[in-house]
């Protein structure tokens, strides 16, 4: 299916132009075009552009306002495992005698998750009861996209320890509003953050993928325990100076905007107009 659906595109006469979310996808789809022996045509374009991706608050992000000093992180991921929830869960329960720590988690948490295909029904009732009987979490099985946005404003960490991620729009988001990531080295997570955050590292494939996707529960078990480790770490590094992330906020986030909004707009403009003739 996926040949015959390349082979379509690529033997389109209009096409002109085209438009991966990021580097790595279009790394990814060549890449394909390859193993497949297909070849995409020298006249069409290529331009790299994001998604849209707005703030909650054209006005930018939220001063710290947390008299008590807490630092509240956020964790939004519909595959809980994919997204490295295991790992925050852990790391959380590890630290919050030590920090002052406050945890948001927006997932289902269900199983059928691809990373972690061993998790079973048992896996994730235990999980759910520990999110809702854990002081210091608030724990949502699913929230409209305005009270994420909403979150994200008052976070001071957006948590997504990710073993795959086909894009990582949480990360995005996030990045528009200033939040610093903590996001792992894989696919495209490193070029939506840029740089405003920590990077987690996991063993990876000549994709830029994890390597032990597939390779059973033991690598699972390994690679949360490895990131667990990390982030427990870039938690404690942010703790120390809290303000100073704080103060970059509004830059970040004017940054981010323009590149995920005023930058982006232009060049489909322009795409159009190339393709129109105009």
């Amino acid at each position: 299916m996926r040949k015959r659906l390349l082979e379509i595109l690529v033997s389109d006469t209009d096409l002109k132009f085209l438009v991966p979310l990021s580097s790595y996808a279009h790394m990814r789809f060549r890449r394909a075009l390859v193993d497949l022996e297909l070849e995409l045509s020298r006249d069409v374009q290529v331009g790299i552009i994001p998604p849209a991706v707005r703030p909650a608050s054209p006005a930018g992000p939220a001063r710290r306002h947390n008299k008590d000093r807490r630092i509240r992180l956020v964790f939004v991921g519909n595959d809980f495992f994919r997204k490295g929830g295991e790992a925050v869960l852990r790391t959380y329960r590890e630290l919050s005698p030590e920090l002052p720590l406050d945890l948001t988690v927006v997932s289902p948490v269900q199983v059928g998750d691809y990373a972690a295909p061993h998790r079973n029904a048992t896996d994730v009732a235990r999980l759910r009861e520990l999110l809702t009987s854990t002081g210091g979490i608030s724990y949502f099985p699913s929230a409209p996209h305005p009270k994420v946005l909403q979150l994200l404003q008052a976070a001071d960490m957006a948590v997504l320890p990710s073993l795959a991620d086909t894009y990582g729009y949480f990360a995005a988001e996030a990045a528009v509003h200033g939040v610093p990531v903590v996001h792992t080295n894989i696919q495209a997570l490193p070029e939506i953050v840029g740089g405003h955050g920590w990077q987690l590292e996991l063993p990876l494939d000549g994709n830029s993928e994890w390597a032990g996707i597939g390779q059973g529960p033991d690598h699972y078990e390994d690679a949360i325990v490895g990131l667990s480790v990390q982030l427990a770490d870039a938690i404690r590094r942010y703790a120390a100076d809290p303000d100073y992330w704080w103060e970059r906020r509004t830059e970040v986030a004017s940054i981010q905007a323009v590149r995920f909004g005023a930058n982006r707009f232009q060049k489909l403009s322009e795409f159009y107009a190339l393709a129109s003739g105009k």
